[in-house]
């Protein structure tokens, strides 16, 4: 167990500092383009009216204004360069400090995967939080809000509801199989590259989760793009892990 606990670390030490700095940044840019929203579409206390006297301004109105979906697919993109250039034959032999783990590189390539799932899980867990300072910001403004004002806006908004999709099981499924896939296909753009091979695939992979990631509630567009995702990441596996043995 010491040596595989051993592998996270060296992933974690490879990766997490460079990030942290990103989700930061992403949460901070989407907090203060979302008040800027606020303040510089209606400026509710120059004419002594209420936040909410017009009925198109609304939490999932502020939210579509402020375009945080940008900054999070920025953040999305600058995280799996990081966790894809991790383990790479890139400025350092990482291929010989991974052979002296004395685990094999198949082990390897699953710790490696699961630590990458772990990463997305962290981005989108960073995205619910700034929703929720967001909803708060809202709220203070707002003033007098219904006990269902932000609990349906996670239903009319198409972003809000693809990151939290509460209780849209489907949509949950979607979204796990998208980060393991996700994460999956980053480790084995580095297991590759350690064997002096190249794949565009995930570039692939990479433009349809930006491209399809958001829909609108009830749409089976996840599952096509989960189809997508998981074909060449099956295809990868069969052949370079299941179809060849260890040390080819």
């Amino acid at each position: 167990m010491r040596k595989y606990i051993s592998i996270f670390e060296l992933f974690a030490r490879s990766t997490i500092y460079k990030i942290l700095p990103i989700l930061v940044a992403m949460g901070a840019t989407q907090i203060f383009m979302f008040r800027k929203a606020m303040l510089e579409w209606f400026p509710a206390d120059s004419y002594h009216l209420d936040f909410q006297a017009i009925e198109y301004y609304t939490l999932e109105y502020m939210m579509d204004r402020s375009k945080s979906e940008i900054f999070l697919g920025i953040a999305f993109v600058a995280i799996t360069a990081i966790l894809c250039w991790n383990g790479c034959n890139i400025g350092s032999k990482s291929s010989y400090t991974i052979q002296r783990l004395q685990v094999t590189e198949k082990k390897i390539f699953i710790m490696q995967s699961i630590y990458n799932s772990l990463c997305y899980v962290l981005l989108l867990g960073t995205q619910i939080g700034v929703f929720f300072i967001q909803s708060s910001l809202y709220a203070a403004r707002a003033g007098h809000l219904t006990n269902q004002t932000i609990f349906l806006a996670y239903y009319r908004n198409d972003f809000m509801h693809s990151v939290l999709p509460l209780e849209g099981t489907i949509r949950w499924l979607v979204n796990i199989l998208i980060i393991l896939g996700c994460g999956t296909s980053a480790a084995m753009f580095s297991y590759l590259q350690r064997r002096g091979k190249r794949t565009l695939s995930l570039l692939i992979i990479i433009a349809f989760v930006l491209l399809g990631y958001v829909q609108e509630l009830g749409e089976v567009l996840g599952f096509v793009i989960v189809v997508f995702i998981w074909v060449p990441v099956a295809f990868w596996l069969y052949r370079h892990l299941i179809q060849k043995k260890e040390g080819e």
